[in-house]
């Protein structure tokens, strides 16, 4: 590891950032063991130290009707799972490179008729826990020209409003000048380049709206950088919440997936009689 033969290797990096073609490859390596004990041991030396994972980014929306659909559900449950570990294991520090694959999953109706609406259910019942002290950056350039209007949410007077209602602090960033650079904004600033480029164009497709939609923004990408500063103490909107996750914990994945209206019916048969919970009902109890 370079943090072993550098020593100003940690003053240096601030983060790890996993990027490369998602289609058909929805992982993420951070879940591997030694990527894991690698961020425990930077956060000895920096307590900031964070991952960032590009998720949802390039995954085209399938509706639910068409056979592909399931294809699509199953590479957003990937990811679900891998964002879910990553936050169980790390706790804080952990941002979403674009992410709005996910919104659109949000706003699925129950298609009951689909076997893979069992992984969907489960998505939208937990996202708020999951998802809703982890930051979103949205790179509205590059999601136009990988996406379009396949997967975006279109509607100018609420764009990513699914996000918003389960509280998930989206932030605005932009791609690497190299890979994709904006040399002006859309009204034709010359002096709006780069990520000032991408605010003046969030404002005129209406994706920030208000003034305190801008103020809110731009406190969160200060709140959730990754730095070598003290810690910055995160406003109550973007506070990290632990008290789902027992720092004890171990994560066992389930080759079960169970609909959480199946487990709810569970759960009050079993509040019905006296007898103690089974090990199947109490995991689920435990993690949902």
């Amino acid at each position: 590891m370079q943090k072993d033969t550098n020593p100003k290797f940690l003053d240096l990096v601030v983060g790890l950032d996993a990027f490369g073609d998602e289609l058909g490859h929805p992982y993420c390596p951070f879940v591997a063991h030694e990527f894991i004990e690698f961020v425990r041991d930077a956060r000895k030396h920096n307590r900031s130290f964070g991952v960032r994972i590009h998720a949802a980014e390039n995954a085209p929306f399938i509706r639910p009707d068409l056979p592909g659909y399931r294809l699509f559900a199953a590479h957003m449950y990937i990811l679900y799972r891998c964002i879910d570990f990553l936050k169980r294991k790390l706790k804080t520090n952990i941002r979403v490179g674009h992410g709005i694959a996910f919104d659109k999953l949000l706003s699925i109706k129950n298609y009951k008729f689909r076997k893979s609406s069992v992984l969907v259910a489960q998505m939208k019942r937990n996202a708020k826990s999951v998802f809703s002290e982890i930051p979103f950056e949205v790179n509205i350039t590059s999601n136009f020209y990988l996406l379009g209007g396949a997967i975006r949410n279109v509607k100018k007077d609420k764009p990513l409003s699914n996000l918003y209602d389960i509280e998930v602090p989206v932030v605005l960033s932009t791609d690497n000048d190299g890979i994709l650079p904006i040399d002006r904004c859309d009204l034709g600033h010359y002096s709006h380049h780069s990520l000032a480029a991408e605010y003046c164009r969030a404002i005129v497709t209406r994706f920030i709206s208000k003034e305190e939609h801008l103020d809110r923004m731009i406190q969160t990408s200060f709140n959730s950088r990754f730095a070598h500063s003290k810690p910055i103490e995160r406003v109550n909107w973007v506070k990290q919440n632990t008290s789902h996750y027992n720092k004890d914990e171990c994560y066992f994945p389930t080759d079960i997936i169970v609909h959480p209206a199946l487990l709810d019916m569970l759960f009050k048969s079993q509040a019905s009689v006296n007898d103690r919970p089974s090990v199947f009902l109490q995991y689920y109890r435990n993690i949902h």
